[in-house]
């Protein structure tokens, strides 16, 4: 792309201070206001040319302003040029014409007055053309001597081009004393970043970047259901073998007397107790005779009482009985004395009625 000669501001043609700069480096310039020697656009003679901005460049007056005369009255006096140079007088009271402070030449902020009342005023610290702030060419000075330099045109960094080899782009940078517009070159790629990327790049942008990422190789991957547990995973924390029934790695119980429960796997967790232990035991009244393995009795001691100790009721019935032991812990009533048969009392004390025959269910216990 080729670069463009137009102006920002200014011209090609002008012989003016520079004002600024085309896209091809070429100065533009603003138009020159200054005329042929000896001619001037504040003259007020006759148009002698023009000048570059169109002015008319005029020769100087000799006149003398109203008032003023060519001719020195002698005495005090005020004096004033023509445009030719001329000196003009005019008289007047004689005083002191000069300022206490500052002159009456300066153009600045107000100084006081002469005795003759002339205003005195400040030196001036501006330009009539460029600046004391500028850095290009010298341009005169100011009432009070400070240096004016026109702009210049010159990038701190960067240039006033905006035109990039490929791969770059221009950037603004800031700009030139004149207002043109500071340019740099920047790579097309600078603070371009992709994305980051767990399973690597999957595809790239120009600037090399990564768009696109790698899919995650873990993703649909699934482990088998472990009732008991997982024993083994792979590389995607998937399960890959499960624990077995803890159940089974129990030692099973012996028991004496059958398993009372098991567990998930068969294994005999509990026993059960021994039966005789649940064996209501027997109080036997003549000692026990037997007893199961729990130590529970389950057979009475047996005693058979002594009935050949009793006398036996007689034939005509007994008139005496008493109590005897028959062992076993029991008593009996045995007849101690016969009733005679015939009829007559018998001795030896107490009578009973012949009703009362010995029975070995009458016997009596003695404990």
């Amino acid at each position: 792309k080729k670069c463009s000669t137009s102006c920002p501001s200014g011209s090609l043609s002008y012989t003016g201070s520079v004002s600024s700069y085309n896209e091809c480096g070429d100065a533009c310039r603003s138009c020159n206001t200054s005329c042929p020697s000896g001619t001037s656009t504040s003259y007020s003679g006759s148009t002698s040319s023009y000048n570059e901005c169109g002015d008319a460049c005029k020769t100087c007056s000799d006149s003398c302003p109203s008032g003023y005369s060519s001719s020195n009255p002698g005495g005090c006096y005020d004096t004033t040029t023509t445009e030719c140079g001329s000196t003009c007088y005019r008289s007047k009271e004689c005083c002191s014409d000069s300022c206490p402070a500052g002159s009456k030449y300066y153009s600045g902020s107000y100084a006081g007055s002469t005795e003759c009342g002339s205003s005195c005023y400040y030196c001036s610290n501006s330009c009539s053309s460029g600046s004391t702030s500028y850095s290009g060419s010298y341009a005169g000075s100011t009432e009070c001597g400070s240096s004016c330099y026109y702009c210049s045109n010159s990038c701190s960094s960067g240039s006033t081009s905006s035109s990039c080899s490929s791969g770059y782009h221009a950037e603004s940078v800031g700009s030139t004393e004149c207002g043109s517009t500071c340019y740099t070159c920047v790579d097309d790629c600078a603070g371009v970043t992709g994305v980051s990327c767990s399973h690597g790049c999957a595809s790239y942008g120009s600037c090399g970047e990564c768009i696109e990422c790698n899919p995650d190789p873990c993703d649909g991957v699934t482990g088998i259901t472990c009732e008991y547990g997982c024993a083994s995973t792979g590389s995607c924390g998937e399960c890959t073998s499960c624990k077995s029934n803890p159940d089974c790695d129990v030692t099973s119980l012996s028991c004496s007397y059958g398993c009372a429960s098991t567990n998930s796997c068969g294994k005999c967790t509990a026993c059960k107790s021994n039966p005789d232990c649940d064996v209501t035991s027997l109080s036997c009244r003549y000692g026990c005779k037997t007893t199961n393995s729990c130590g529970k009795c389950t057979e009475c001691e047996s005693c058979t009482p002594d009935s050949s100790a009793v006398t036996p009721i007689g034939s005509c019935g007994c008139s005496r009985w008493e109590e005897i032991d028959i062992g076993c812990g029991l008593t009996a009533m045995s007849c101690a004395v016969q009733r005679p048969c015939d009829g007559g009392n018998s001795t030896g004390g107490g009578g009973g009625s012949d009703d009362n025959r010995w029975d070995i269910n009458d016997v009596v216990p003695r404990f």
